[in-house]
């Protein structure tokens, strides 16, 4: 069984991408797209399997951690202008929303 994770992601000029796990709260950086995902989901595995050695109702709380609402409503808004267009990326290449699948017990 797999788990679906947001992610939002941005380039800013010659910096590297950023890229920030919304159902975590995660964000790492790489210097092209794949290596920023790679990061990403490695963060995301190191993440869960801290959590699941904690006690139940900590595993509880961190398991449910979101990013901020700002960021979960520019993921929302870029993935909507991505669906209108139907061409599943933004005009700005500079910007990116993606759907990291992630076994669920990893």
């Amino acid at each position: 069984m797999s788990r679906q994770l947001k992610v939002y992601g941005e380039k800013q000029g010659d910096q590297p991408w950023e890229l920030i796990c919304l159902d975590f709260d995660i964000a790492v950086t790489g210097e092209d797209l794949d290596t920023a995902l790679r990061r990403l989901q490695e963060a995301v595995r190191e993440y869960l399997a801290y959590v699941a050695g904690l006690p139940e109702a900590d595993q509880r709380r961190l398991s449910r951690r979101k990013a901020p609402l700002g960021l979960r409503w520019q993921f929302a808004w870029l993935a909507f202008k991505n669906a209108i267009r139907r061409g599943g990326h933004d005009d700005d290449d500079s910007k990116s929303h993606v759907e990291l699948l992630l076994p669920a017990q990893a």
